[in-house]
């Protein structure tokens, strides 16, 4: 499965889905931290099984499972009884919506099994130690496994400490693994250089590259010689959050034109995997779907 899906990144471009959390928001939801998009799972399934069913109408080949918080780190902090349990069943419950709206679209589409950072990634300065992250992310990356996920898709990471941690317990395990992260301006985690990540080596992961942040910082980072040159980039940015509002509907057509100048930006800079991040929703998928189907299924010449 590890080589059809390496394959698959490689030779060709590939479309992943929206943003989940913000959807949910603009559907009347309150997703407050800690749990963020984890307090639809039991609330609001259906609504997940339909914005996952948007994005695959859209054109998306990749949409990931509502698991960026269903960790027991984030379910102890908010109070949550038997939170390891619970974190467990919500992880099998997120990622079965997942393929139920697949199953709904006659689709073969990939389902990544999504793995954020254990604390808010907007506040790095607040990475448990080391001791934590191993025990909380092996807990999840375990389970994402058992619960059937194609892949593990590591998000908005922001700390070499705790990127190195999830990629080291993927590659112990032998499961598939994407990286997305929240780099600095400068091209770096707050604690260190891409370059450092010499477990890269080892097992590569899928793809690799940046998302949530604004569609020109996304497009400026990628134009930056600080990824490994035989690893496709991939790259989410954020949509019309980045700007700090979000209208009820989420595709405000001049922050779609924003996010796809930065696709186009990065696709002249060896980009290959496209998604969204905060902001966006099944409208920016199927701009972005629809200029990709231009370039199909060629992918950059490294020559």
């Amino acid at each position: 499965m590890s080589d059809s899906l390496t394959q698959f990144f490689r030779e060709q471009y590939v479309v992943m889905d929206a943003a989940l959390g913000t959807q949910l928001e603009q559907r009347g939801l309150d997703c407050a931290l800690p749990l963020w998009s984890a307090s639809a799972l039991r609330q609001r399934g259906a609504d997940i099984i339909d914005i996952h069913r948007d994005s695959l109408k859209a054109g998306a080949h990749v949409i990931s499972s509502n698991t960026f918080r269903t960790t027991a780190y984030t379910y102890n902090k908010a109070g949550i009884k038997k939170s390891r349990k619970q974190a467990e069943d919500d992880i099998h419950y997120a990622v079965g919506l997942a393929m139920l709206a697949r199953s709904n679209e006659g689709r073969t589409a990939l389902i990544a099994g999504s793995l954020g950072p254990l604390e808010d990634c907007l506040a790095p300065e607040l990475v448990p130690d080391t001791t934590t992250l191993y025990r909380e992310h092996r807990h999840s990356i375990e389970t994402l496994s058992k619960a059937g996920v194609d892949y593990i898709a590591i998000e908005s990471i922001a700390t070499l400490r705790e990127l190195r941690c999830i990629i080291d317990l993927c590659q112990e395990m032998t499961i598939p693994y994407a990286v997305l992260m929240r780099l600095q301006d400068t091209g770096r985690l707050t604690d260190g250089s891409l370059q450092e990540v010499t477990l890269l080596e080892r097992q590569p992961p899928l793809y690799i590259g940046v998302n949530c942040l604004p569609p020109q910082r996304c497009a400026a980072l990628m134009s930056m010689d600080i990824f490994p040159e035989d690893i496709p980039r991939a790259v989410a940015p954020n949509g019309e959050y980045f700007a700090g509002e979000l209208s009820p509907c989420g595709d405000n057509q001049r922050y779609v034109d924003v996010f796809m100048e930065a696709v186009r930006n990065c696709l002249q800079n060896r980009v290959q995997v496209f998604g969204g991040c905060c902001g966006t929703n099944a409208h920016y998928i199927s701009e972005l779907s629809q200029l990709l189907q231009e370039y199909w299924p060629q992918v950059p010449d490294d020559s």
